[in-house]
């Protein structure tokens, strides 16, 4: 009898979801071809020619798929770190009786990591951060694929398996734009997306008076093929916004560049023509007759002078320098609207110092940041649900933890190592050594596990010396151990 309930819940909220997410679809669905190149053409006239079309053609400079990427490439997550055990314990405390505690803490980090990697977010996470960026959300759920998967000293954790959804053939309701899980998901299992006709089979993911579900239903006839059950409150699917609009809906970089996008291919457009038209001189000839106008090196045109009013003449060759100005000037109002560098599309001469390229990215690292704050809120949701489906309760409700983003702007490696061995050196330092470790570029979350452990090791400083108030002196010594270059751009970061 509880199937059958699930079933008849099941059908209903396919029904009504198709209905609600027919409209998400088609806006979506002209968003992906815009940045896939389906952009609008120049104007075409009645009488224009094969040659006239294909300029048109060739005139789409596809630049807002290039803005996407660049955003979507400053925006990865190479660790994520728990909240502090006790960061009011003074020194003494610490070195005396939380030593070791908070030691294993900063090396061991949270299960949330394992969970990500033994899921491979840490490289599959780039899709669903592409469509964040495109779109203004991505859709992302976690489901258990293997009991005891990854293993703990209780025999309780499961491989849990994480994906981003297809935003085409995917739909999740939510009951409000702030919510953080939907109320229904629905997902078409094969076929081009939720409008094409393609396979009836669908998966529902819903709760009902018994609990969560996730059900595999074929709609012509309404019966389900696949039932599952979990424990979870809601459903185990997360939203990841990174920008949104003044009613709070999500908004990606595509739809706001649009206007500026068709300018571009507007100039483009003009520089084509002239270019092919009008970048060379063109001769005339009027009052002549039967003249076999044959051009050549060898081949001289000529009259009797003012016979039949006769007269050559040319038409002068079309300054492209100016097109091309105007074809400059509209990458630099994109690039701009975009906030993306400058250099990402004009160029910038060679021997740059790392100074001015991190002035040149001001504005753009300032968007990136709010793109990942945004961002951190719906992939922490993701680890504690994984957490949570897997039994790990440390993980589930781990509502201190923080992402750790890699930092991709140009910055002197030198000057953030140098700066920080400032920070953490002295009688009374400012930063703890497993809090500078966060920020060391270059390094990623099982990179800072290792230097952590290689301190724990050393014999001459010793256990206490190494926790959350002291032991900051140690940081040029992990330095060495590292290996660390003189200057280059880094790829560890700061925490959202």
């Amino acid at each position: 009898m509880a199937e059958l309930i699930a079933a008849h819940d099941a059908v209903a909220r396919l029904k009504q979801a198709r209905q609600d997410a027919r409209g998400q679809w088609l806006a979506d669905g002209r968003i992906v071809r815009y940045y896939n190149g389906a952009q609008g053409v120049p104007y075409t006239p009645p009488s224009a020619t094969p040659e006239y079309r294909q300029l048109q053609r060739r005139s789409i400079t596809n630049v807002v798929r290039l803005a996407a990427g660049v955003m979507a490439a400053g925006l990865y997550v190479d660790g994520i770190v728990p909240a502090d055990l006790d960061l009011n314990a003074t020194a003494e405390e610490a070195a005396a009786a939380d030593a070791a505690a908070t030691l294993e803490a900063a090396i061991e980090y949270a299960a949330g990591w394992r969970y990500w990697q033994a899921a491979q977010l840490d490289s599959g996470q780039s899709l669903a951060t592409l469509r964040a960026v495109v779109l203004g959300y991505a859709n992302v759920v976690s489901w258990v694929t293997e009991p005891g998967g990854l293993g703990n000293e209780h025999g309780t954790e499961q491989l849990v398996e994480v994906r981003s959804l297809n935003p085409l053939n995917s739909w999740a309701g939510f009951l409000d734009v702030e919510d953080d899980h939907p109320d229904v998901l629905v997902r078409r299992l094969g076929g081009k997306g939720g409008l094409a006709q393609g396979s009836a089979l669908w998966e529902v993911w819903a709760s009902d008076e018994e609990g969560g579900y996730r059900v595999e239903l074929d709609e012509r006839d309404g019966t389900i093929r696949k039932e599952w059950r979990h424990d979870l409150e809601h459903v185990p699917a997360t939203r990841l916004v990174g920008n949104r609009d003044l009613e709070g809906n999500p908004e990606g970089t595509v739809m706001p560049l649009r206007a500026a996008q068709d300018r571009l291919n507007e100039s483009v457009f003009s520089l084509l023509m002239a270019q092919t038209f009008q970048s060379f001189r063109q001769r005339w000839a009027v009052g002549v007759k039967d003249l076999q106008l044959n051009p050549g090196v060898d081949r001289v045109w000529h009259t009797e002078s003012g016979k039949d009013g006769a007269a050559f003449g040319e038409f002068s060759a079309a300054d492209l320098a100016n097109i091309v100005k105007a074809v400059e000037s509209a990458l630099g109002t994109f690039a701009a609207l975009a906030k993306i560098p400058p250099q990402n599309v004009l160029g910038l001469p060679s021997n740059i110092g790392p100074e001015a390229l991190a002035a040149a990215e001001a504005g753009h690292t300032r968007d990136r940041g709010n793109w990942q704050r945004n961002l951190s809120r719906g992939w922490l949701e993701v680890t504690r649900d994984v957490g949570a489906l897997a039994g790990d309760d440390e993980v589930a409700d781990d509502y201190g933890a923080q992402v750790h983003w890699a930092t991709t702007e140009s910055r002197s490696f030198a000057q953030v190592v140098d700066g920080l061995v400032k920070l953490t050196s002295g009688d009374r330092p400012i930063l703890p050594v497993d809090v500078a470790i966060e920020l060391v570029p270059g390094l990623t979350q099982t990179d800072r596990r290792r230097a952590l452990r290689v301190l724990r090791q050393q014999p001459a400083t010793g256990l206490g010396a190494v926790t959350s108030q002291t032991g900051a002196a140690l940081l040029p010594d992990m330095a060495s151990l590292l290996g660390v270059g003189s200057s280059t751009a880094g790829t560890g970061g700061p925490l959202a």
